[in-house]
């Protein structure tokens, strides 16, 4: 547990050193978002357009900072801290100007993309969090190692595509492909997502069973207490043992109301990992969404 820590906390280290760096203008750190970028964004940028993309900018990377400070605080999960700094790289991309500086970026972040997965995995094993996070973890850095390839091929196959034909349907049919892979990974997260509610389930039924015993001991307490109530008022026991009776009938009150509050926490907690199953059944559907239109706009060109 505790080289993990350190390496934890070496790792939120990079984040915050990158993340500070970003901020001050240091380095033209762009992100790993996918899709190709609008031309009107890679040069000539209105002044007006700048300004706001460089707010989005410094308002995502003072997001992933505090998202750090709070993971390593034990206050948020490795599955946040992806979300907040894919979200500062996004931003930085908009203000991308080569292809070159895309690369080199995505070099540096594929490896902290490999830290955070190893992570989130560290910490589903150590039963520290979610084998969602790490599932969550591994696709971003497929994702950007994705991204590094397609990049590097981009700027290797520069001059022919300036001169050739046929690049934009090649295009096309690179983004179909990696929609597809998008697909399937949304597609297993459905079922880890799925899979976590059914684990609910099952503990909010063992919780019912628990109330069910929990009040039929304290039914039979409370018949002892009449029981023991009425043997003294006829003189036949000491009152000692009816005070005894009733104590054992509180206590058993005491754990059937217990047992109901685990049950109504078990029912929220279905409800939570259902709602959470409706987020990722949509992000399937986006997903798939997504790559029928790309195929639908490759078909023609066959």
């Amino acid at each position: 547990m505790f080289p993990s820590k350190l390496r934890f906390l070496g790792l939120t280290s990079v984040f915050l050193f990158m993340l500070i760096a970003v901020s001050a203008g240091h380095s033209p750190i762009t992100s790993v978002r996918l899709d190709a970028q609008e031309p009107a964004l890679r040069a000539g940028k209105p002044s007006m357009l700048r300004k706001l993309l460089e707010e989005r900018l410094a308002t995502t990377v003072e997001f992933a900072k505090q998202t750090t400070v709070r993971v390593k605080t034990g206050t948020a999960s490795a599955e946040e801290l992806v979300e907040a700094t894919r979200m500062a790289f996004e931003a930085e991309l908009d203000l991308c100007n080569s292809d070159k500086e895309r690369i080199a970026v995505l070099v540096k972040f594929l490896a902290m993309a490999k830290e955070t997965e190893k992570l989130a995995v560290d910490l589903n094993k150590a039963g520290q969090g979610l084998q969602g996070s790490a599932l969550k973890a591994k696709a971003e850095r497929l994702r950007v190692a994705i991204a590094l390839e397609r990049a590097k091929r981009n700027v290797a196959a520069k001059p022919e595509l300036e001169v050739g034909a046929g690049n934009a349907a090649q295009e096309l049919r690179d983004q179909a492909a990696l929609a597809e892979k998008q697909v399937a990974i949304k597609r297993a997260l459905v079922i880890v997502a799925d899979v976590q509610k059914m684990k609910a389930v099952a503990k909010m039924a063992t919780m019912k069973s628990l109330v069910v015993e929990a009040r039929a001991r304290e039914a039979f307490r409370e018949m002892q207490v009449r029981r023991m109530e009425e043997l003294a008022s006829n003189k036949v026991v000491e009152a000692n043992l009816v005070e005894e009776s009733r104590v054992r009938r509180d206590a058993a009150k005491a754990q059937r109301i217990t047992a109901e509050g685990n049950v109504a926490e078990a029912e929220s907690q279905v409800a939570l990992e259902q709602a959470r199953v409706d987020v990722a059944q949509l992000k399937f559907e986006e997903a798939e969404l997504r790559m029928k239109q790309l195929k639908a706009r490759i078909q023609p060109q066959r």
